[in-house]
């Protein structure tokens, strides 16, 4: 197999060498210095395109066999992966596109494994950098893989290797700060070999200088000491530091180019512009990471003047991202302290922007024939789908944004059927899922369903607590997710659950030519028998398992049957005036209710189209994708919805007719902007445990509260302590009854349900009341109250009010509508009230506001602790527990 390997990497130099004129210096001299020890070398190499690694190894293999480091996206490509395989190449985590703590696992494992072999004697071929150069200098930044690899082996030895002439390469990002696709220019490059008529291609200068190191020199350095070390000998052969760009003509006849001029690099970022506030709270954070502290400059860069790695970089987004909502933040634009703060400002940058081809725009706009709206027949999900999905046949089903597939019913169910049959091996029957909204996340849900098992729905963005309480609970030995998706998710915490991926792209490999025809059959011929197939499934078995959003303590699961999911499906549907030629957008994640049941589940088996996004938070796509995909309903938590309609324009929102809001009450901005806008506004209420509508609005009528029970809901209003049921505009606790209510919690004894009656009905924990109309107003969380003196206080109704005068008064407000969090703190024997506060006031002109509309002398808080941004979760909701752990740190 080395053999095999040995000749390929032969015949592809070859090949390279059609269009590079390669000149080698220094390897004669390191060979003969090795050849009486040609063990436990390090190979360290500048990395400016993506065809070096081939051609060091024809170089290097015969004599020193080195195992090179090979980034996880290339190592899956096909040919590639066996022939990594073949010299045990060491696969690891790109952390450009983001960090988590998958990653890291991932890179501590290679790095363990690494250090292992090499002082075990064998060689290594690696790029300290860790990624292509994205300039004419190669910069290490904090990368610390080889300090940890010399420390790790100190009897190693070490060859450098700097290469010229590739930077302007069609493999290299001399033209795109993005890395280059590798099997487009494969092609590109096979063509003009080809249109040269294989020997005349006008050839690239390549020179590879190889120079054994000093390891006493090396091995007294640290971390960015010999970073700058390399740095300055990869450097070093071109004038200042940085390599000329060199354009070849790809054709001998005429001069033809791919680009005229390498990307603009700028030296010095202009930060003039950047306002003095955002500058300190840059400086700050970046000081927080510092071992020692120490001034900051805004020329300065992060790797050679901070000492900062890829590790730091990743949190550094996660920062710019809450506190900033900066989004799409590539690695490069803050390699300096100036691009952080660039970035924060929002300065000059371009925003990502999804391309989609025209033809399939209008094929999911223009579609002419299509079924109305209605819910299928079926005693469980697994009918309803197939009863959907065979009626619909070449209806569109979905539109997944992010890999602009569009989905028919007829390929939606053919690839839940093929995924389930893989599933159908799966031990457990609880299945975990860990994936954003896009149509992969909804195939894999119906396909644990039509596997006869259930779906746990996990939550990536509550952390390892949140997630190893998930999986402890159901008990859980398989997650499906998505490399894609993993890949990309920034500064999470996956606790135990990354240690159970499986990954969708390996399962899809897996699937034979056999497996797809087989389903293909069983669907053309015996759908019917399918249908049946699922009759034992009885209505009351377990559908999902959802949790609790855990604002207020730990999570709890939540198993929703059959009958709650459809039950609740087909009232709301009687209840939205849903047209055939509506389209959806669904940003909701699947393990949020709303996004899960709403979003997901009722748009498939109603027949509304729907185009799915994975990320809320991302405004500026979701802005541009409501007019690109002419969205008539958008549905949305209020945390989401309100940054769109603030950047949004009048011709964003040309096609939508309808917004749908729920999770939280929608601050007065909110309805402000959505009346500027001139829209249909819907809000519900819901709750996981109800499936999740509980009331919804009705268009056309006035708006109060979060308006009527759907129609098989019942609501309850009773004194806490008694359950006394109390009358029109009496303000108690809700409770709820319905088919779409769960049963109870997951492995918890505490019974949530109360009797009254001889009816059961589920304790909500939230207060409020019913007018004459029976619309259901809220007034705030049993939890979130606080009693003082003889009072009751509301933390939401305080919260509330002080959004209301922020407004009013002129006092900075947070974009996403949530300025004030209320706080109890009753370690006292007097309970005291604390404020969370995301603006520029004092508690004094807080309690003076307070004091001014009306409050008690009591209701004033004895503390304000300024916050930079109220944290939220994942399903837009107030992170309460973050804020009681800042509270009592």
């Amino acid at each position: 197999m080395r053999l095999l390997f040995l000749i390929f990497a032969k015949v592809a130099s070859f090949i390279l060498r059609l269009r590079y004129k390669i000149e080698i210096k220094g390897l004669k001299e390191v060979k003969q210095a090795l050849k009486d020890d040609p063990h436990s070398i390090l190979f360290l190499s500048s990395h400016v395109s993506h065809t070096e690694p081939v051609i060091l190894l024809s170089l290097l293999y015969q004599q020193f066999k080195p195992i090179p480091f090979i980034f996880d996206e290339v190592y899956q490509e096909p040919i590639i992966k066996q022939l990594s395989d073949i010299v045990g190449a060491i696969s690891v985590p790109n952390f450009e596109k983001a960090t988590n703590s998958y990653k890291k696992k991932y890179w501590e494992r290679a790095l363990g494994k690494s250090v292992e072999e090499l002082g075990q004697g064998k060689n290594f071929l690696i790029y300290p950098s860790g990624q292509l150069k994205r300039t004419p200098e190669e910069r290490l930044s904090g990368a610390s893989g080889v300090y940890q690899l010399i420390k790790g082996v100190p009897q190693a030895k070490t060859v450098l290797i700097r290469i010229s002439g590739l930077w302007g390469s069609a493999f290299s990002c001399a033209f795109s700060k993005e890395s280059p696709s590798i099997s487009k220019n494969i092609l590109m490059m096979t063509k003009y070999v080809l249109m040269n008529l294989i020997f005349f291609m006008p050839r690239r200068k390549v020179t590879f200088e190889f120079e054994l190191a000093d390891m006493d020199v090396l091995r007294k350095k640290d971390n960015i000491e010999l970073n700058t070390y390399l740095e300055n000998w990869y450097n070093a052969s071109f004038e200042n530091g940085k390599e000329p760009f060199s354009n070849v003509s790809y054709t001998f006849w005429k001069k033809t180019y791919l680009h005229d001029k390498a990307v603009e690099y700028q030296d010095i970022i202009d930060v003039s512009n950047v306002s003095e506030k955002t500058k300190e709270k840059v400086i700050g954070h970046l000081q927080q990471l510092l071992e020692h502290p120490k001034p900051i400059t805004p020329e300065m860069e992060l790797g050679t003047d901070l000492g900062l790695d890829s590790l730091d970089l990743a949190e550094i987004i996660t920062y710019l991202e809450q506190q900033f909502g900066a989004r799409n933040i590539k690695p490069e634009e803050i390699q300096t302290v100036a691009g952080i703060m660039k970035v924060a400002d929002n300065i000059d940058r371009v925003q990502l922007e999804l391309k989609h081809t025209e033809e399939l725009i209008q094929k999911f706009v223009q579609e002419k024939t299509r079924h109305e709206v209605e819910y299928p027949e079926g005693k469980n999900l697994q009918q309803a789908l197939l009863r959907a999905c065979l009626k619909r046949g070449k209806e569109i089903a979905c539109v997944d944004e992010m890999t602009s597939v569009l989905l028919t019913y007829e390929r939606f169910l053919l690839s839940a059927w093929l995924l389930s049959k893989k599933i159908k091996k799966f031990a457990n029957k609880y299945v975990g899922i860990m994936l954003p909204a896009s149509a992969g996340a909804y195939i894999t849900i119906f396909a644990v369903l039509l596997a006869k098992k259930v779906p746990v729905m996990l939550n990536w963005t509550q952390g390892a607590r949140h997630l190893n309480e998930a999986v402890s609970l159901t008990h859980l030995d398989t997650v499906l997710t998505s490399k894609k998706f993993v890949d990309g998710v920034q500064g999470a915490d996956f606790g135990n659950a990354d240690d159970l991926f499986i990954f969708l792209e390996d399962v899809k490999k897996s699937l034979s030519i056999v497996d797809k025809l087989k389903a293909l059959f069983t669907m053309r011929f015996f759908s019917d028998k399918c249908v049946q197939s699922y009759e034992e499934v009885s209505k009351e078995k377990e559908a999902v398992i959802l949790f609790t959003s855990g604002t207020e303590g730990p999570a709890k699961g939540v198993p929703l049957s059959h009958e709650n999911i459809i039950e609740n499906q087909k009232a709301a549907l009687k209840e939205i005036p849903i047209k055939s030629t509506d389209r959806f957008y669904g940003c909701l994640p699947p393990f949020h209710s709303f996004g899960f049941n709403v979003a997901g589940l009722f748009t498939i088996l109603s027949g509304i189209k729907v185009v799915f996004t994975p990320n809320p938070l991302d405004s500026s796509i979701i802005k541009t994708g409501l007019s690109k995909w002419k969205i008539t309903m958008f549905c949305a938590a209020p945390s989401f919805l309100q940054p769109v309609l603030v950047i949004a324009e009048p011709k964003d929102l040309e096609s939508v007719r309808m917004i749908i809001s729920g999770a939280e009450a929608p601050p007065a901005k909110l309805l402000e902007l959505i009346d500027h806008f001139g829209k249909e506004f819907i809000e519900g209420y819901g709750i996981t445990e109800c499936s999740p509508m509980v009331t919804v609005n009705h268009l056309g009528e006035e708006r109060k509260g979060v308006g009527k029970p759907l129609s098989n809901i019942d609501i309850a209003i009773c004194k806490e302590e008694t359950f006394e049921k109390l009358g029109t505009n009496e303000k108690g606790l809700i409770l709820i009854s319905g088919p779409s209510v769960f049963s109870g919690y997951l492995g918890l004894k505490k019974d949530p349900f109360v009797m009254i009656d001889g009816k059961r009905y589920y304790d909500s924990g939230d207060i409020g009341y019913l007018d004459e109309e029976r619309n259901l107003i809220l007034t705030g969380r049993k939890k979130r109250t606080i009693k003082i003196g003889a009072e009751m206080i509301s933390l939401t109704h305080l919260e509330h009010t002080l959004n209301e005068v922020a407004q009013e008064s002129g006092w900075e407000v947070a974009e996403s509508g949530n300025t004030f969090v209320a706080m109890p703190d009753v370690e006292d024997s007097k309970p005291k009230l604390i404020l969370f506060s995301a603006s520029n006031v004092n508690v004094d002109q807080v309690n003076s506001s307070l004091k001014t509309l009306g409050y008690a002398n009591m209701i004033r808080f004895s503390r304000l602790i300024p916050i930079e941004f109220i944290p939220l979760m994942g399903s837009g909701k107030i992170d309460y527990r973050t804020l009681e752990a800042k509270l009592h740190a």
